[in-house]
């Protein structure tokens, strides 16, 4: 086996490792996303990597349905689902303040298990659902 051949052997497995992750990490943000839209939480991103979005120029992985922002980021190493909070960030927009029913803080207990624990039961379903 010469360099070449493993040098594409190692970046195949390397592909791999970060499609079956973004697999991963997408099924579950989208746990934790649509159980908040179950809930009526106000979910202001759904981002699948971390950094800037993808592209180049205006040409971005980025779009806004609703009040909500997609997009995927550089970093394939996570991703994270950002709700309302009655805390309002520092330069936020003030009609995200004015909704404070729709945030995670205002629902009952059982709503805000049910947020926090889909991310893990979807991960738990995945393999149930691929077999």
């Amino acid at each position: 086996m010469n360099f070449l051949d493993g040098a594409f052997q190692v970046s195949s497995y390397v592909f791999a490792f970060v499609v079956m992750l973004g697999v991963l990490i997408f099924v579950h943000e989208l746990g934790h996303f649509l159980a908040a839209k179950a809930c009526g939480v106000r979910v202001l991103k759904f981002s699948l990597g971390f950094g800037s979005p993808v592209g180049i120029g205006r040409f971005r992985m980025r779009w806004v349905r609703g009040h909500t922002e997609y997009l995927v980021g550089w970093i394939p190493l996570g991703g994270f689902v950002k709700m309302l909070s009655e805390i309002p960030e520092p330069g936020a927009a003030p009609e995200l303040a004015a909704h404070p029913t729709e945030t995670l803080e205002a629902k009952p207990l059982w709503q805000k298990l049910v947020v926090i624990f889909a991310g893990p039961a979807m991960n738990l379903l995945l393999p149930v659902v691929i077999y």
